[in-house]
């Protein structure tokens, strides 16, 4: 099986605010952000049920370096990983529960 990544806009806007975010704090953060990203992507496109299930369906991988969880969702039926968002282990439940 050859799992695809699809990001929702929303996940994708998640991303580029945090980039920017790390950018604007230190020279090259953002990049090591990225960097994170692509790690758990790597492995969410390999194991696509490595992750816990957190809500209906939709799975949560944790970044190593940075505080972000990744909520994704994998579609059997036509071998899509859908992204659903990015964002801080430190938001409300309500944030991500909305993306489900």
């Amino acid at each position: 099986m050859s799992w695809q990544l699809r990001f929702t806009p929303l996940a994708d806007g998640d991303v580029a605010e945090t980039y920017e975010w790390y950018e604007a704090a230190q020279s090259r953060l953002g990049e090591e952000f990225l960097r994170d990203l692509q790690r758990v992507l790597d492995f969410v496109v390999t194991y696509p049920r490595g992750c816990p299930e957190v809500h209906r369906g939709l799975r949560r991988a944790l970044l190593h370096r940075f505080p972000y969880s990744l909520y994704y969702r994998p579609i059997d039926a036509t071998e899509v990983i859908e992204v659903r968002a990015c964002i801080h282990q430190s938001r409300h439940p309500k944030n991500w529960h909305r993306r489900a």
